[in-house]
This record gives C-alpha cells, structure tokens and sequence, in this order.
C-alpha cells in the first residue's frame, strides 16, 4: 500500500459533467485531502456527498495515480 492516492469523482454543472480529481496522502491510518481539482487544474471544495464518494473510493484501495 502506497502512502498516495488519487480519485476521481464527477460533479453535474449546468455546462455537462465535470471530472473532479482528488489526491490523498496517508497519515497515521487515516486519509487526508491534500488535492481538490476540477478538469482546469482549479481547486474546488466537494460538496458533502462527493467528499463521501472519494473517501469511500480510497478506503476500498482505488489508485488512479498509475502506479
């Protein structure tokens, strides 16, 4: 297990689905935002239920970083 993650969640906009991309660090058994991103490269803050769906993505072992 590495100590990154990467995630990606989708948020609905007026303007069509967006990709938002989140990378986690782990720090002392628990995973910690590091990175918040839309498709710019522009930071965002997740809504409630997005924050639940990419915790719940890198608990289960998702790794989109390529690694």
């Amino acid at each position: 297990m590495t100590n990154n993650a990467t995630v990606t969640v989708q948020r609905s906009t007026p303007d069509g689905i967006i990709d938002i991309t989140v990378a986690f660090a782990l720090r002392g058994g628990q995973w910690f935002f590091t990175h918040i991103l839309d498709e710019d490269g522009n930071e965002l803050v997740l809504s409630e239920t997005e924050e639940l769906l990419a915790r719940s993505l890198v608990a289960a072992g998702v790794d989109e970083t390529g690694r």
